[in-house]
């Protein structure tokens, strides 16, 4: 799994990450949502110089677009062939630091945690057979991604965030007459409605 970040406007492939192992755990992950028992433990490679998309973008059969480059790599996900990863393995040094040059990316707290909430829905939706999640549950499991990153924000503050900003991600949310799942969510007119729930559909 090649890894990707944004640097003064240009994504670059920085790392990578491969299954070093698998073992058995009975413990679910996330509040039950992940209950296979299956789980893998991954280890990071990093590139000792990032290598940009676009210079990389032309020697890529995904990347079909090749004025448009970008657009290949706009989702979260993406299932590459192998000739693909040995081009990019193959321009890659690598080394077991942190690289100094990942020091120079620079986002904002609202930037983080909006890419963050994203990357957590599209995990969920992935692998989440039911159609839909508690927005109380999914904010855990953001909690979780963002303690992981070393960034400490309480269920208050999440809450608070998603409500002010749910129109613009966009995602579909559902009603319930259950009070203890309700998160006030702005709408469009300003005003404040109660949700449950997330559609995963």
């Amino acid at each position: 799994m090649f890894l990707l970040t944004k640097r003064k406007g240009i994504l670059e492939f920085f790392g990578y990450a491969k299954v070093e192992d698998t073992f058995i755990d009975n413990n679910s992950l996330y509040n039950d949502y992940y209950n296979s028992k299956k789980k893998l433990k991954l280890k990071i490679k990093y590139f000792e110089n990032p290598i940009s998309t676009l210079d990389i973008s032309d020697e890529l059969d995904f990347v079909k677009n090749k004025k448009r480059s970008a657009d290949s790599f706009k989702s979260e996900y993406k299932e590459i062939g192998i000739d693909d990863f040995k081009v990019i393995r193959r321009k890659a040094k690598l080394v077991n630091t942190l690289p100094a040059y990942l020091d120079e990316i620079s986002m904002n707290l609202n930037e983080f945690l909006e890419n963050t909430i994203y990357l957590a829905y599209n995990i969920v939706k992935h692998y989440e057979t039911r159609k839909q999640i508690e927005i109380l549950k999914f904010l855990d499991i953001v909690e979780k991604f963002l303690k992981g990153y070393g960034v400490k924000k309480d269920k208050k503050y999440l809450i608070h965030f998603y409500s002010k900003n749910a129109i613009s991600f966009g995602f579909k949310h559902i009603p319930s007459r259950d009070p203890d799942k309700f998160v006030p969510l702005y709408t469009y007119s300003g005003d404040k409605k109660n949700f449950a729930y997330i559609s995963l559909e």
